[in-house]
């Protein structure tokens, strides 16, 4: 299912009546919360209904999402009776209010994340005078920062050279500081040629001698002014549109351009078409005629602009992973700053240890190429540009060239694998299979070349391995290819490389004790993913059509009992309803039951399932797939996750006072540098009540409640001391742990999947976690896994499937099953 925000259903109380409308209905069902009803509306109801109409939490709340553009709580209920999506209007009757995190169940204003903050207006629009003299003066210690890090890393020997040019920084130190301020106000802006008057006039105020600290700057090397080079459309652009039709008039022509861009072109088409009576063309007489109106023109120059830039990304690469320019990274990085000395935003404290990563500035150079290219390949992807195979074909040509880099590779082979990740290798290699789709949409051959460059290579991200293989296999599954045997070999292979790398990292004591039992299961504790190759081998076993050849079977079913560990079928109930009919792709479905009464109630899949499941007695619950349990599991574990590890003395992993979590996190790196510290953790957690484990949290929660974390501190608030206890009481403290064991081993693999609905009876201490699917919809692996994992610790687990009936609409008991079997 996709993500969903945590909810937790309240028990019914009394009906309550709504004011907003003429008229308005009481609820009188448990699922109902919102509803409303205008004597217009009552038109679209049959005299043999009632008029009473419910309407879920969900859908009053983001109608645009189950009913399209522009339905509004005026005509929601129209929206749902006329089974017809409103027209979306242009502009809207009104600006939609700002979503708020719904994280919180309880009747209570979520607590804004603390990460929001992060990203202000920019800064040439900030109305303060005080914000704007601290940007500056954060400019200055980015720059220092940088110096002393990079002298600190070279007297160490950690580095060969510097990463950046010196030279440049200190001519940049050696500034005045209203010099400085300028230039940290252009870096902040479009990389273009300015004039000079419009610098004068703009950052002159207060006594500043603008026109004096640019010829400084000037002598210092880090702007330029001699814009004569360029090209005469560039120069064209520079130009005001009032400035282009005097051009017009001193060229004696007359161009009919509706606007600056047809009036640059015109202007650049003539000046090439002219020619004077040397038979030359007239751009050198354009330009001249450009320079009068321009005047004097500076711009930062690009190789200082560059290094200052790079100082940027070496300081903020511990905590900023999104694909975007540099400037948006600095804006970031000062806005962290800002935000935390005016006491805004926190983040945890731990002991800081910069170990450099980068052995030389070639490395650190091409790491930030690489991200830059990525980020345009982002861009394009976004844009559906038709330069993204192309861009995508060159990263796949770096990442082979970057392979056969024995200086680089080796340095690569020295890092422990969460600092791999910055590395340019390991931006080609994630991209390209973040995109892969877009490869394999139209140029199958490529994606079979990119997979096997990506499979054939042993230093970035090795524990994906099993999804690169079931990704070949599928494409030689594929309509281009349509070859089974081929895609069984590739199987088979899979399951070769991944035991033997499973087998590389056991200790010589391991090996002897598995070797001794002689019962040990191959590709043992490898992950979900083993089931995701099992079941693919499982299909092309059972292929009438297009059958695989006999030894290759043999071969696929030997490895399946090897492997062993079936996954446990979930039981399935099914619930009746009635589908609304929905015309529009990518909304949610619209559900519909009919009371005894006969009013009617409208909702989501998970409304439907919560309320069959709240009828069975489980009356609280939430809807986060597994958030709120994860966020009491982290702050359990909060002085393992925020301690140095082992081995961070020589390796880090906080190397900024700005992040949010440990480098190592969501990498199998932090479990096996942790591993003795979190099971001991673990087995003090068993011994605790419900009682101590909420106390524990809520010390946590009192001691870092506002701090930037891995905690999402809204489904821990102190406000639901009572209700989290109810909780961990009805799921049982050993269950949560082997919840919690599970997931901490592989944090970026292990938490995907989790049941959508935790649901619990705080009186009779009993709980359910719950798959809500729609008729159509398959369960992941992922979900397959947590499921079975589930059932195995003793938990009551199941799936529920919406079986609706569109004749009828009503829900009927006898579909309501309850099995062994599952849904696939």
């Amino acid at each position: 299912m996709p993500k969903r925000k945590s909810e937790e259903m309240n028990n019914p109380g009394k009906p309550k009546k709504m004011t907003k409308g003429k008229k308005d209905v009481v609820t009188t069902t448990k699922s109902v919360v919102t509803t409303h009803m205008s004597p217009s509306m009552k038109n679209h109801v049959s005299p043999s209904q009632s008029d009473k109409i419910n309407i879920s939490p969900s859908i009053a709340k983001n109608p645009n999402k189950f009913l399209g553009a522009g339905t509004h709580k005026k005509n929601l209920t129209q929206a749902i009776e006329s089974n017809t999506p409103v027209e979306p209007k242009t502009p809207t009757s009104r600006t939609p209010k700002k979503r708020l995190s719904k994280f919180s169940p309880f009747k209570k204003s979520p607590q804004k994340s603390p990460r929001k903050e992060l990203f202000p207006k920019s800064i040439e629009t900030q109305d303060s005078d005080t914000f704007l003299n601290f940007y500056d003066r954060t400019f200055d210690k980015v720059v220092l920062v940088s110096v002393v890090q990079m002298k600190e890393w070279q007297e160490n020997k950690q580095t060969m050279d510097h990463l950046v040019d010196l030279n440049t920084l200190q001519k940049f130190c050696s500034l005045s500081q209203s010099a400085k301020n300028i230039y940290v106000r252009l870096v902040n802006r479009k990389h273009a040629w300015l004039k000079k008057s419009s610098l004068e006039e703009k950052y002159g105020k207060n006594g500043t001698d603008v026109i004096a600290d640019l010829y400084t700057m000037e002598e210092a090397g880090v702007i330029e002014s001699n814009y004569e080079k360029e090209d005469l459309k560039t120069l064209l652009e520079l130009l005001q549109v009032a400035e282009l039709k005097d051009l017009c008039k001193e060229l004696k022509q007359s161009f009919s351009a509706k606007n600056k861009s047809e009036m640059i072109d015109a202007i650049y088409k003539f000046a090439i078409q002219q020619r004077n009576m040397f038979g030359q063309d007239t751009q050198s007489h354009v330009k001249k005629l450009i320079q009068k109106y321009l005047g004097e023109c500076v711009k930062l120059a690009s190789d200082a602009r560059d290094v200052f830039l790079s100082c940027v990304f070496l300081v903020t690469f511990p905590f900023y992973h999104e694909l975007s320019d540099n400037v948006t990274r600095l804006n970031d990085y000062i806005s962290r700053i800002v935000r935390t000395v005016r006491g805004e935003i926190k983040f945890p404290s731990y002991p800081l240890n910069r170990t450099c990563i980068f052995k030389s500035a070639a490395s650190f150079r091409q790491y930030m190429e690489a991200y830059e290219l990525c980020t345009n390949i982002d861009m394009s992807c976004k844009m559906k540009t038709s330069e993204t195979v192309p861009l995508l074909q060159k990263v796949h040509e770096l990442l082979r060239a970057t392979l056969q880099d024995q200086t680089a590779m080796k340095d690569i082979r020295e890092r422990p694998i969460y600092l791999r990740r910055y590395s340019a290798g390991y931006i080609y290699v994630k991209t390209l299979y973040s995109k892969l789709n877009e490869i394999k949409r139209d140029h199958p051959k490529l994606a079979v070349e990119v997979l096997t460059t990506l499979l054939n290579q042993t230093y970035f991200k090795e524990y994906d391995k099993g999804k690169w293989f079931e990704a070949l296999a599928q494409i030689y599954q594929s309509p281009h290819f349509k070859d089974n045997n081929k895609a069984a070999d590739t199987l088979l292979y899979a399951f070769k490389v991944l035991e033997k790398q499973r087998t590389d990292k056991l200790s010589e004591e391991e090996r002897l004790a598995e070797a001794s039992s002689g019962s040990v299961k191959k590709l043992k504790d490898l992950g979900w993913i083993k089931h995701s190759l099992m079941e693919r081998a499982n299909m092309l076993i059972a292929r009438q059509k297009g059958r695989i050849d006999r030894d290759k079977a043999d071969a696929l079913t030997e490895w399946i009992q090897d492997i062993g560990e079936p996954l446990t079928l979930a039981r399935v109930v099914g619930l009746g309803g009635k589908l609304m009919p929905n015309t529009n792709k990518g909304l949610k479905h619209v559900y519909m039951s009919q009371s005894s009464d006969g009013s009617r109630t409208y909702s989501s899949v998970e409304e439907q399932a919560s309320a069959y499941f709240t009828r069975l007695g489980y009356t609280r619950y939430r809807h986060d797939e597994g958030l709120t349990l994860r966020s009491i599991l982290y702050a359990l574990l909060w002085d393992v996750i925020y301690a140095p590890p082992r081995y961070s003395e020589i390796w880090g992993v906080f190397h900024s006072p700005y992040q949010e979590s440990p480098l190592d996190w969501r990498t199998s790196n932090f479990y096996e540098r942790r591993k003795s510290k979190i099971t001991k953790r673990l087995s003090e957690i068993k011994e605790m009540t419900p009682e101590q484990v909420v106390a524990e949290v809520m010390k946590v929660e009192s001691e870092h409640v506002d701090e930037s974390c891995v905690i999402n501190w809204s489904c821990v608030s102190r406000d639901n001391v009572n209700i989290l206890t109810n909780c961990v009481a009805s799921i049982t403290v050993p269950l949560l742990v082997n919840i919690g064991e599970y997931i901490i081993q592989d944090v970026d693999h292990n938490a995907q999947g989790f049941p959508d609905l935790t649901m619990w009876n705080p009186d009779k201490k009993k709980s359910i976690f719950v798959e809500v699917k729609s008729m159509n919809d398959r369960l992941s692996i992922q979900q397959k896994v947590w499921l079975h994992k589930l059932c195995e610790w003793g938990a009551n687990a199941c799936i529920a499937q919406l079986k609706p009936s569109a004749e009828t609409g009503e829900e009927k008991q006898s579909n309501v099953v309850s099995s062994t079997g599952g849904i696939s």
